[in-house]
């Protein structure tokens, strides 16, 4: 089922999906776009990659030293190795299952380009947002029927730098939720030898994401380090001298508003967009001010904070609009792949990369799954209802589903009245014209008469076919949780219980990795 065929996201994503926003991207999501992309990026420096390789092999310690992630990050040292990236907040457990989604369809990509270029090397990377200090956006996840949820008090702290004190407390939640479920136990071993194992959040979801793709040869970056930073020390300047973002994507915004769509709106770029992280890992916007800059409250002239960036480039911390910026300055990347909100914003950005001369990525807007059971499917085939029913109207299936077993069919019975009304309306108009007006007042009101009676027998009809309706109510809950897709809202663990790692392995040949489609997984 095609994205852009339902109502769920943005007309800006749509037009994007239709392929009217070429100006604002790079390649598309295809083999000739990847063709484009590897040539365009054999430049990137051999410094970077030597960089790059250090502070991964150094984050990532702990692993094997013949583990396939290690094999990866040796390989980035090379010109002929390239990287498919996804990033995700630091999400208790993952947090939603799209979560899980990104990630295998960055490792679909690798794998189908390595097939298709058997000259270069191809490195999934996860990116961390460990900066990020929104705890309450990643202290929960849910499962259909219970929510799962830590209370710490975050005081602005960049999230990967938090404590993993009190998390004992999700275990014993995880081992009496899916007491009676065959995976259960593999289930509370991933999560204690992840929040039970390491002290502070960055390290326990890097820990997580490993053993849950460890067989994929998936890397995962933080990108916090000084080093990293130290390298982008360049950007960082302009933004603080010159507002470059801000300029840059007020700019596009204009040119989207006139070419594409005049009620554009995503993300909208600060005069700094920017943050500090102090000592305390507290992470404060940086403000710019009539004659100085603000930093919680405290206040420096420009040279203080360029003398800043200079001596610490590790404090400083980009936001929503930087830090795609950041990633391709570090990465030898090819193609970003993100939700639809990511992509929206990812295209703000295209002059503001070319202005920094920073390669800008093919953007792959991650595939949307839903799933049902056998049962399920054969529910619906049985009722004549389709998946796209669906998302049409929340009543839609079951209105269908009356209509076509009843005996009445408003459709054909309105037309012949309407073709009734036409007949009499020519009389009536050969006789005297004002009187059609009246006649066409009559119409309406009879329509509206008939269209309301419709209604009451569709009540009374679903009260007679309450078992089927009660089916067709209970799938559709399956597909949304609270009015929206369930890849959004529940966990992995809620299917991963039943179906252990067979259901990761489903879910990555599902996968459509050149495509935007909303798959159905059968589970």
């Amino acid at each position: 089922m095609k994205i852009q065929n339902v109502n769920l996201h943005s007309d800006i994503l749509k037009k994007y999906l239709s392929g009217n926003m070429k100006d604002f991207i790079s390649y598309e999501n295809d083999l000739d776009g990847y063709t484009n992309k590897i040539r365009s990026r054999k430049d990137f420096s051999l410094k970077k990659r030597q960089l790059l390789s250090k502070v991964l092999l150094k984050q990532n310690k702990s692993l094997k030293n013949k583990n396939i992630q290690v094999e990866n990050i040796e390989k980035l040292k090379f010109s002929n190795t390239f990287t498919i990236t996804t990033g995700h907040q630091l999400c208790l457990f993952t947090g939603p299952i799209f979560f899980i989604i990104k990630i295998l369809q960055a490792i679909k990509i690798c794998k189908d380009l390595e097939n298709k270029f058997s000259d270069y090397n191809f490195v999934p990377i996860f990116w961390m947002a460990t900066e990020d200090h929104d705890f309450e956006e990643i202290k929960c996840f849910n499962t259909s029927k219970k929510k799962f949820s830590i209370e710490k008090n975050s005081n602005n702290k960049c999230v990967g730098s938090l404590d993993t004190l009190g998390f004992e407390k999700i275990y014993h939640e995880i081992s009496e939720h899916f007491d009676s479920k065959p995976f259960k136990n593999e289930l509370l071993e991933l999560y204690k030898n992840s929040y039970l194992k390491f002290k502070n959040i960055a390290d326990a979801t890097r820990h997580l994401v490993h053993e849950i793709f460890k067989d994929y040869g998936l890397v995962v970056l933080d990108s916090s380090e000084k080093e990293l930073k130290n390298e982008f020390k360049d950007i960082l300047r302009k933004e603080i001298s010159g507002s470059v973002v801000h300029e840059k994507v007020t700019e596009t915004i204009k040119q989207i508003d006139k070419k594409i769509d005049k009620s554009f709106k995503q993300v909208n770029p600060r005069k700094i967009n920017l943050f500090y992280v102090d000592r305390e890992n507290v992470r404060s916007r940086i403000k710019l001010k009539p004659n100085h800059f603000e930093i919680d409250k405290k206040n420096l002239s420009e040279n203080e904070l360029l003398d800043l960036v200079e001596s610490c480039p590790e404090n400083f911390s980009p936001n929503v609009l930087v830090r795609p910026i950041y990633q391709e300055f570090i990465l030898p990347n090819l193609s970003y792949v993100g939700g639809p909100s990511e992509i929206a914003y990812w295209i703000q950005l295209k002059s503001t990369f070319d202005f920094l001369n920073v390669s800008f990525p093919i953007l792959s807007l991650r595939n949307s799954m839903i799933f049902l059971s056998t049962r399920d499917i054969q529910q619906l085939e049985k009722l004549n209802i389709q998946v796209e029913d669906f998302f049409k109207n929340e009543t839609y299936a079951e209105t269908k589903f009356i209509k076509e077993n009843s005996n009445m069919n408003f459709n054909i019975d309105i037309k012949y009245y309407s073709d009734f009304v036409d007949q009499v309306r020519k009389s009536v108009r050969k006789i005297d014209e004002n009187l059609v007006s009246f006649l066409n007042s009559i119409e309406k009101k009879q329509i509206k008469d008939l269209n309301t009676l419709e209604k009451k027998i569709i009540k009374s009809q679903k009260i007679i076919h309450q078992s089927e309706i009660k089916k067709i109510s209970t799938i559709r809950n399956k597909i949304f949780f609270n009015g929206k897709l369930m890849e959004r809202k529940i966990n992995f663990s809620e299917y991963y219980s039943y179906q252990g790692r067979s259901f990761m392995d489903k879910l990555y040949r599902a996968i459509d990795q050149y495509s935007s489609n909303i798959i159905l997984v059968e589970i």
